[in-house]
């Protein structure tokens, strides 16, 4: 194929390259003109092809809405779950937290020296120890 202009801008003609291209398509397409069309026959054909036409974009415009209406149920049940696994995770951390708070105390009860409190009711709201269990009374 040619790679020069088709018609030389000085003269309007075309350029020698080109009339060899066509003469060679011309050539090798068996160098008859197509078969002759009234105007129904190809009003008739063009008629087909844009009634073809109308029906390929509605198929496609069909299958285009299916495939958004998919990718939104794919993205809202994404969605869901990275939600429910970001409770989870909240969740699994706030038993943590909860878990080490208790073993921090537990830890603390366990090095306090209670020894010095009283085994009985000292009144006053003070705290005593009865059978290893603290009590605070009035």
């Amino acid at each position: 194929m040619p790679s020069s202009p088709l018609v030389d801008p000085q003269s309007g003609e075309v350029n020698p390259e080109w009339r060899r291209f066509f003469i060679l398509l011309f050539d090798r397409t068996g160098a008859a003109l197509g078969p002759p069309l009234d105007l129904a026959t190809e009003s008739a054909l063009r008629q087909a092809a844009d009634a073809s036409q109308a029906q390929d974009l509605a198929d496609e415009t069909t299958a285009r809405v299916r495939a958004d209406a998919s990718q939104s149920a794919q993205l809202a049940a994404e969605t869901t779950a990275r939600t429910n696994a970001d409770t989870n995770l909240q969740n699994a951390l706030n038993t943590e937290t909860t878990a080490r708070q208790a073993g921090d105390t537990a830890t603390h009860w366990a090095s306090l020296d209670l020894s010095g409190l009283p085994t009985t009711n000292p009144g006053g709201g003070q705290p005593w120890l009865s059978s290893g269990n603290i009590h605070v009374g009035p």
